[in-house]
């Protein structure tokens, strides 16, 4: 099964569809919207969470499609999964917005493959069939459902000059279908399957991928643009990534020049402008929308990247991350400009979020199991409610998934743990989150709470000692650590300020630790020394008891005791001398305990 799995998921890397289809188009997937590919008239979620997931065992899943009232049509099959393609099942799934399945329409004599529906503005939905006779160049056909799950009608050629892996089919305001293949046949239908026309294309041309620009008749094949009920209307030659816009002028990368020019037509097919893209060739055009355009291009060393162009100049934004140049990303704008990347295939799914600028504002990793594979074709399309709606497929496992992303409810930053330890180095400061929202990152604050020693008083003033950046917006645990190594010994308490995108923050809870010292007798040298008029004396001893600790002159006579009393072991214990009432000159400190005694020389200079 796995050999088979992954002969289809290169099969799908072959016949995959063009991004200027509507795959990806904005909600609802009718023709109002198709003018600008792969650019929805809508907004995606702020700061993502995941709302729902569903997984569709034994079933590949294809492309989608939202209803007017919210409801999800994913196409899915079991052909993939099978080595006869003659037991190959198709289904389409009706999904709630809360990810309730509302019903499945089983197709008996064909699959969709990995295309998408289509619904009307009547609320009809469109499939595309591909025959199961055990031959993938079998006789097509196109399913009109309605909102209940029931077929209206189907339609088939009846003819094997209609063959091949097929195509979603587009529709119109007005309620007309188009419907091309693989072949060289378009059909024009009505919303009752009758056929206004049928188009075979010149020269052999694939009609798979058209784009329907408006009723007028006009629409674009992946290297040719055609009037439909005349000849030629005009004809490029080595085109590809077509990409209409809503004036009739026609973006297009110059495949015959290795992707590094853009050329942009008039609607009439004279030249409007050419623009050699400043970041050299192998560029792909993937998205358009009102004011700029989106190009994958891929770098030296098999990596990937994606530009943001300005539509009306040469002004361009890297996005911050690259990909591996197998991974396969899908490509959405949305109405306020932020792009969408949905990477999946050869690196884990996950789906990000950047400003026209490039800079990422947020990725979301999917919860796939651990044991899928190779993710792979996914979809991506927006919904209402600033909802993202995702289908992938693990390519090994016959399982495909479909999730649903919708803005945040929870709070920015969930902190899962923080401790504090002592280690050789100092005192280590562990902490996770569990998911992050606009995470800038960590103050990390400290303050001493104290020695094991009445000599010592506790200080409730909180100190900054480093910081720590977050991890943005992700779904996934993250841990961070970050080692004090500037205290000797003590007892201190610890505390975390965690700091979002907009400056606000909030504090963790407290960690308190006490960092101790080896039982060793020593009298430690003042700080400072010369000294004017305070110093401090430090000291360790190598077991609890009674201890003394005095001043002396150069006579030998006792000035001032610092200590006398029981102190304890393993801590560093730090005692403040003020020498304001004594003369400059030199003095001795000498510690006593348990029959030793240590001396140092201090020096009073004022």
């Amino acid at each position: 099964m796995k050999q088979i799995g992954f002969i289809f998921a290169l099969f799908f890397i072959t016949i995959r569809i063009s991004l200027a289809q509507l795959a990806n188009s904005p909600w609802p997937m009718v023709g109002h919207d198709y003018r600008l590919s792969n650019s929805a008239s809508i907004c995606g979620p702020n700061i993502p969470e995941l709302k729902w997931n569903i997984n569709l065992t034994e079933q590949y899943l294809g492309g989608m499609a939202i209803g007017a009232d919210g409801t999800i049509y994913v196409n899915a099959s079991s052909a993939f999964q099978n080595v006869n393609l003659a037991d190959s099942l198709g289904y389409v799934h009706a999904i709630d917005s809360s990810g309730n399945i509302k019903w499945t329409y089983t197709i008996k004599d064909g699959y969709p493959g990995i295309t998408s529906p289509a619904v009307g503005n009547n609320g009809i939905l469109y499939i595309h069939v591909d025959g199961n006779d055990g031959n993938i160049a079998a006789i097509e056909k196109l399913y009109a459902i309605d909102t209940n799950g029931v077929k209206k009608w189907v339609y088939s050629p009846g003819s094997a000059v209609f063959t091949g892996t097929g195509s979603s089919p587009s529709i119109w305001d007005d309620g007309t279908i188009f419907w091309g293949s693989k072949g060289t046949v378009l059909f024009r239908m009505n919303a009752d399957s009758s056929i206004n026309d049928i188009y075979n294309s010149p020269q052999g041309n694939s009609i798979s991928n058209t784009v329907p620009l408006s009723n007028n008749g006009r629409f674009y094949l992946e290297s040719r643009v055609f009037l439909f009920n005349d000849d030629f209307l005009w004809s490029t030659v080595g085109w590809f990534n077509i990409f209409p816009d809503k004036d009739g002028s026609v973006y297009c990368i110059n495949g015959q020049s290795d992707g590094d020019t853009l050329y942009v037509y008039n609607s009439s097919g004279t030249i409007k402008s050419i623009l050699p893209l400043p970041w050299g060739n192998k560029s792909t055009l993937t998205a358009m929308s009102d004011s700029f355009l989106v190009f994958t291009k891929t770098l030296p060393g098999d990596s990937t990247s994606v530009y943001i162009m300005a539509k009306y100049g040469s002004l361009y934004s890297q996005c911050s991350k690259k990909w591996d140049s197998a991974t396969d990303l899908n490509i959405v704008l949305d109405s306020s400009n932020v792009l969408y990347v949905l990477q999946s295939w050869w690196e884990p799914s996950r789906i990000y979020a950047f400003n026209s600028n490039g800079k990422e504002k947020w990725h979301l990793n999917l919860p796939l199991p651990v044991t899928a594979s190779y993710q792979y074709p996914a979809h991506l399309i927006l919904g209402q409610n600033k909802t993202i709606y995702i289908t992938i497929n693990d390519a090994f496992s016959s399982h495909g998934y479909v999730y649903a992303l919708g803005e945040s409810t929870s709070l920015p930053v969930e902190l899962t743990s923080f401790t504090a330890v002592t280690n050789n180095k100092g005192i280590l400061l562990t902490w996770q989150t569990a998911t992050e929202v606009n995470n800038f990152g960590f103050d990390i604050e400290r303050r001493t709470i104290g020695m094991r020693s009445s000599t010592i008083t506790q200080s409730a003033s909180w100190t900054k000692i480093s910081f720590v950046a977050g991890d943005g917006t992700s779904n996934i645990a993250h841990s961070y650590s970050y080692t004090d190594s500037s205290v000797s010994s003590g007892a201190f308490a610890y505390r975390l300020k965690q700091i979002n995108n907009d400056g606000t923050y909030k504090y963790s809870s407290e960690a308190e630790v006490i960092l101790s010292v080896p039982k060793v007798f020593a009298l430690q040298q003042n700080y400072p020394n010369p000294f004017n008029p305070t110093t401090t004396i430090t000291f360790t001893l190598a077991q609890d008891g009674f201890t003394t600790l005095k001043i002396y002159d150069v006579l030998g006579r006792e000035v001032a005791v610092l200590v006398n009393g029981e102190m304890k072991a393993e801590v560093e214990n730090a005692v403040s001398f003020n020498a304001s009432k004594f003369s400059s000159g030199v003095y001795f400190s000498k510690l006593e305990s348990h029959g030793n005694a240590q001396i140092k020389k201090l020096v009073l200079m004022k």
